[in-house]
């Protein structure tokens, strides 16, 4: 479990992981002139960093912790290993990577949010 307050990523960070949100909420905002802007709360079921371990890329956008929240992480290296077990989704890996490989400059938000785990700022979950 992690703390409210504790930082999953910090922009420009390169994580060699995928994390999925089992429980809690995450913040994502990133910094203008030292402004923190928010940009989205995710909830269960949320991605984050998919594009940064598909494409080894750097995230512009910060992700903290504002509820104890319990996430899966998946290592790059585990998720080599499933890939050589089912050569189905390392196919599907490297087709979306590449269609991501032309788009890199254009990714800053290296997260997913699952219609069901949209957080309302005020009411929660």
């Amino acid at each position: 479990m992690l703390e409210p307050g504790y930082h999953l990523q910090v922009a420009s960070d390169m994580t060699e992981c995928l994390c999925v949100v089992f429980e809690g909420v995450i913040e994502v905002y990133t910094m203008i002139d030292s402004v923190k802007i928010q940009i989205a709360l995710l909830g269960r079921g949320s991605l984050v960093n998919q594009y940064g371990l598909l494409l080894s890329g750097k995230s512009n956008v910060h992700f903290k912790c504002v509820s104890t929240t319990s996430i899966y992480i998946l290592p790059a290296a585990r998720l080599l290993e499933v890939t050589k077990e089912d050569p189905v989704i390392l196919r599907e890996l490297e087709y979306q990577a590449e269609l991501l490989q032309d788009r890199v400059d254009l990714i800053t938000l290296d997260y997913y949010q699952f219609r069901s785990a949209v957080v309302h700022p005020k009411r929660g979950l």
